[in-house]
């Protein structure tokens, strides 16, 4: 797209940016925390809610579910799944839980 001096591609390198997918792995992990926040926080409740919508979000917008796997070139069925039955399996357990799945390796396909 061209308008007037600037130019884009898009909305994201389409080559392996470092710092692109810092930023996609970085949202992953706060949904998972807010997904398996085992605090008394009076606004946990609502964050967890929300991290449970946006892992069921089809937006392919900047910043939601189908954009972080697109960037970390995974397959959001199965990350879907995984994150499933890991929350069911780990729920409550908090910090640590969240120190297990944000320990997780994200290999280029």
């Amino acid at each position: 797209m061209t308008t007037g001096e600037y130019a884009s591609d898009g909305l994201w390198p389409r080559t392996d940016d470092s710092a692109h997918k810092k930023l996609a792995l970085g949202i992953l992990c706060q949904a998972l925390s807010d997904l398996l926040d085992g605090s008394e926080r009076a606004d946990a409740e609502r964050w967890k809610r929300d991290a449970r919508q946006w892992f069921c979000s089809n937006s392919e917008l900047p910043g939601s579910f189908n954009w972080v796997c697109s960037a970390l070139r995974l397959d959001p069925g199965r990350l879907r799944k995984w994150v499933i039955e890991r929350s069911q399996q780990l729920r409550g357990s908090g910090r640590q839980a969240l120190r297990h799945l944000c320990r997780l390796e994200v290999h280029a396909a």
